[in-house]
Order: structure tokens, then C-alpha cells, then sequence
């Protein structure tokens, strides 16, 4: 075989090898690409044009500005002392007898019921106390009741944390000389997270919508032990 027909050849498979390599990732490419699911814009491609059509042209969505005004949670006034200033051993709960408080409504309807819940911070001991109605007069009743029949209320009840919800206007009143109270922050219930939580659970088994009158003082206590 001469020497011209050996290097014909040997550019031939030369061009054969590169050629079917380079066939053979393109092939593989394809298929790739192929085995790969459609983005899921691409299947609803045909909702978006007709959703399109309908807003641009034939005016389907209008949009509005929200024109409600914002809640300006720093302008709601603190019933007494704040959060802010009660001291740190009960903020670290290293004592007995500082408690926090709130009311669970059942209904929403004028004179129901409510449950008054105290919450002892160091041992998560809580008081629950169905009450005349979510008002100042029952709340404050109800406190002064509560201390007047307990000689030793003021080392049981050193301080009482609440909101400041209507309910407790006259807290500080009730309890002057007996306990200290302090108030949380507009809108952070989270500052009294322990009794939150137990309300939690009172929640339970009295939902929102379910009247307090369904249930006796005593069932209501079973609940919480």
C-alpha cells in the first residue's frame, strides 16, 4: 500500500471519530434536554395570555389603595407602671409571688361572662375565676375580694403584671399598698408569655364563640389542674 493511500485512510477515521463524538454529545444533549420537566410557566403559558388579556384590555381586575389607616401602637396610653421598670429578679422569676393576668372571652356579647386567669411566673400556678363580664367594676370586684379574704395576699401577690386592656383601669387602685403592678407594652403579649400560654389551654376546651355560662366555677378549675 503506498504511503498516500495509508494517510488517506488514517484521515478518514480520523474524521469518522471526531465526526460520530461530536454527533453522539449533541444526540445526548437533545435528550437531555428533553427528559427535563417544562417549568411550570410554560404549562399554564396559555392561562397568563388570557389572564392578561382580560386586565389590560377588558379592565377584569381594578386594583385599590388601601387607604385604612394604620394602627399607631405608641400612642395607646400605659394604665400605671410599665414593664419597663419591674425589677429584674422577677423578670429572671428567682421569687415567689409575682403573677401575671389577663381575661379569656367566650362570646362577645354584652354581659357574658368572662374567665379571669392568674398566672404565678416561678411555678406556672394559676388561679382561673369566672367573673361577671370584661369590664373595670367585675375585675376590680373580684381583686378586691380576693385580697380582702386572704390575710397574707401581699406576700403571695407581691406584683401583677397585665395588658392594658379597659378591664384593668382600676387595678393599680384595687391593689394600692398591697401589690405593685406593672403594665406590658401596647400590643406584646408576649411580655407576659406565661399566662398566655395557659390561656392557650384554657382555650381548649373554652373556644372563642363558647359562653363561660356553659360552665360551672368548679368545671372550669378541673379544666386547669
Amino acid at each position: 500500500m503506498s504511503r498516500s493511500r495509508k494517510s488517506n485512510q488514517l484521515r478518514k477515521r480520523i474524521y469518522s471519530e471526531n465526526y460520530y463524538a461530536e454527533t453522539g454529545q449533541v444526540v445526548y444533549e437533545e435528550h437531555r434536554e428533553a427528559s427535563k420537566p417544562r417549568y411550570k410557566l410554560l404549562k399554564v403559558e396559555e392561562f397568563i395570555q388570557f389572564a392578561k388579556q382580560k386586565i389590560q384590555v377588558e379592565k377584569w381586575l381594578k386594583l385599590q389603595r388601601n387607604t385604612k389607616p394604620k394602627r399607631d401602637c405608641s400612642r395607646k396610653r400605659i394604665l400605671g407602671q410599665s414593664i419597663g421598670e419591674r425589677p429584674q429578679e422577677i423578670n429572671d422569676r428567682l421569687t415567689f409571688g409575682h403573677w401575671e393576668i389577663d381575661s379569656v372571652v367566650g362570646k362577645k356579647t354584652k354581659g357574658e361572662p368572662v374567665v379571669l386567669t392568674l398566672t404565678e411566673r416561678l411555678t406556672r400556678y394559676q388561679l382561673v375565676i369566672k367573673i361577671q363580664g370584661k369590664n373595670e367594676a367585675a375585675v376590680k370586684e373580684m381583686i378586691e375580694r380576693l385580697s380582702k379574704s386572704n390575710p397574707n395576699f401581699p406576700k403571695l401577690f407581691k406584683s401583677i403584671t397585665a395588658d392594658n386592656g379597659s378591664e384593668f383601669v382600676s387595678l393599680s387602685e384595687a391593689l394600692k399598698a398591697l401589690s405593685d403592678i406593672y403594665f406590658a407594652h401596647p400590643y406584646s403579649s408576649w411580655e407576659r408569655g406565661t399566662n398566655e400560654k395557659h390561656s392557650g389551654i384554657l382555650r381548649r376546651f373554652i373556644p372563642k364563640g363558647k359562653s363561660p355560662k356553659d360552665y360551672s366555677s368548679d368545671q372550669i378549675k378541673q379544666i386547669t389542674n
